[in-house]
C-alpha cells in the first residue's frame, strides 16, 4: 500500500490537546476524517484515532486518540500526517498531491537540467518546489509548461529560473 502525506505537525495546544496541522492536501481530505497514519523513522505506518478536527482559517487543529499529555504532544511536532494514497480524491489533469511531485526530474524548456524535486513548500497562494541542486521553483503556471505523471518529469520555462 502506498501512503500519501497530508499534512504536518507544527505546534500544539497543551490546554485543548490540539495538535495544529499545515494540510499539504485540500481541505475536503480532512473533512470527516476519522483517522490518520503516522510513521516512526524508518518504521511501519500506525493508524491513530482522529477524536475532534477543526478548521481555523488554512490550519487545522486535531486531536488523536492516545495522545493526551503534554510531552506526547511536544513529541509529535514536525511529524507528517500520512493516508493510503488510494483513498485520496481523484485530482483534475492540471491538479497534483505534494507526494506526486517528489521526486520529479525538473528540465527546462532548453532541456537543461534542474535536479529532482527534494521538498514541496506550500506557500500560501502557490507551492515552491526546491531540487536537489538547491533550486527553488515556483510551481505556478508562468513557470511550469508540463507535469509528465507518467514520465515522472516537470518541465518548467527556461527564462524564469536563475
Amino acid at each position: 500500500m502506498e501512503f500519501a502525506v497530508v499534512g504536518r505537525i507544527i505546534g500544539f495546544d497543551v490546554e485543548m490537546g490540539l495538535l495544529k496541522i499545515q494540510p499539504y492536501a485540500p481541505r475536503s481530505v480532512f473533512e470527516g476524517l476519522s483517522r490518520v497514519f503516522l510513521r516512526r523513522r524508518g518504521g511501519e505506518y500506525v493508524a491513530v484515532s482522529v477524536r475532534e478536527l477543526t478548521f481555523r482559517g488554512d490550519m487545522i487543529f486535531l486531536s488523536l486518540e492516545g495522545f493526551d499529555s503534554a510531552e506526547e504532544l511536544t513529541h509529535l511536532k514536525g511529524a507528517h500526517l500520512y493516508l493510503p494514497a488510494e483513498e485520496l480524491p481523484e485530482r483534475g489533469e492540471d491538479e497534483f498531491y505534494i507526494f506526486e511531485l517528489v521526486g520529479m526530474r525538473v528540465i527546462s524548456d532548453s532541456g537543461r537540467e534542474l535536479g529532482m524535486v527534494r521538498k514541496v513548500m506550500p506557500m500560501g497562494e502557490y507551492e515552491l518546489l526546491l531540487t536537489d541542486r538547491d533550486i527553488y521553483i515556483p510551481f505556478v503556471s508562468a513557470v511550469v509548461l508540463e507535469v509528465d505523471r507518467r514520465g515522472k518529469r516537470i518541465t518548467v520555462r527556461d527564462s524564469m529560473i536563475p
